[in-house]
Formats: C-alpha cells, sequence, structure tokens
C-alpha cells in the first residue's frame, strides 16, 4: 500500500514560511549544492502564492539575475581579495565538488542554473508538479519526506556523515 504524502498545498499551518520540517531532519543539507535553502525558501514562498511552474520559473530566473541565486560555478576564475576570502572560495569549492561527484555517481547532475536546481528537487521528490485542469503546479512534500539515501548513490562515508548527523540532531532535540 502507497502512502499519499502530505503536500505544502494542502495547507500550511505556520504564520512564517520555514523549510519543510524533514529537510534537515534527514540531512537533505549535507548533500545538496550551496544555497538550496534559500531556492526552495523561494520556491515554497511562490508556491503559496498560487503561481504556476512556468511562472515559478520566470520568477526564480528574476532572482537569479538580481540576487544572484546561482548554483557554484566551477569555472567561473576567483580574485583573492585576501588569504581568509581565499580559504572560503577553497573549502567552499571542495564541499562542492564532493556534492557534484555524489550526484555524477547517482546518475544526476550538479545544477547549472535555477531551473535545472529545481529540476533536481523536483528529480529527488522533494518538489512535485501537480496537473491541474490544464496548467501544470509545483508542490513540496511535508510528510512523508524523502531521504537521501533512498533516493542518491552514498558511500560508506557519506552514510555513516550521514547517520552521525542525525544522532547528533536527535540528541539536539532531546536537549531542548
Amino acid at each position: 500500500m502507497t502512502v499519499q504524502p502530505r503536500m505544502l498545498s494542502e495547507g500550511w499551518n505556520q504564520e512564517e514560511i520555514t523549510l519543510p520540517p524533514y529537510f534537515i531532519e534527514k540531512g537533505w543539507n549535507l548533500f545538496l549544492p550551496k544555497g538550496t535553502v534559500s531556492l526552495l525558501l523561494s520556491v515554497i514562498t511562490y508556491i503559496l502564492q498560487g503561481y504556476n511552474k512556468h511562472e515559478i520559473y520566470e520568477l526564480m530566473e528574476l532572482e537569479e539575475k538580481e540576487l544572484s541565486l546561482t548554483p557554484f560555478d566551477f569555472t567561473a576564475p576567483f580574485a583573492h581579495k585576501s588569504e581568509e576570502a581565499r580559504q572560503v572560495y577553497l573549502n567552499i569549492a571542495k564541499q562542492e565538488s564532493k556534492i557534484q561527484s555524489m550526484l555524477a555517481r547517482s546518475g544526476l547532475s550538479y545544477p547549472q542554473s535555477v531551473i535545472d536546481w529545481i529540476q533536481l528537487l523536483i528529480h529527488l521528490k522533494i518538489i512535485h508538479e501537480v496537473r491541474q485542469e490544464d496548467q501544470v503546479f509545483l508542490d513540496v512534500v511535508i510528510d512523508p519526506f524523502p531521504a537521501p539515501e533512498e533516493m542518491l548513490t552514498l558511500t560508506v562515508d557519506e552514510r555513516k556523515k550521514l547517520e552521525k548527523y542525525r544522532l547528533t540532531q536527535r540528541m539536539q532535540k532531546l536537549s531542548e
């Protein structure tokens, strides 16, 4: 028996816009490109405002230009203003290279644009496409939320990292 997921469009009972609770709890933030949280929050905002998929894509392309909401560009040269800025850049590049490799191992591509990024989240079943009449809308899963290990090909070390992260999350919840 397949459980129908509870979706964002079925009702958001919070006053502010936040990520679905299981996004962080399940550890997606460890395996998706830097900036995914910002992108997902923007998409959620547009979903709640009733925009369709085409309109969301247009709005996200504007955000990409106006807010520099773009995936990491491995080809762009970086002019280091200081040694500290250089180290920050190198750390980000190292992390994003790991994510790029993990996505490739999973048969996916590192996004080159916000549209690619949204398509990645659709493929990972975090965002769903929903047909209503003659339009396609986007929606976000609230529960049951997919788990990274179900959708991605993780190495033993990545699985250990995920388990350690989840244990830390549970311990933090218990201490609250």
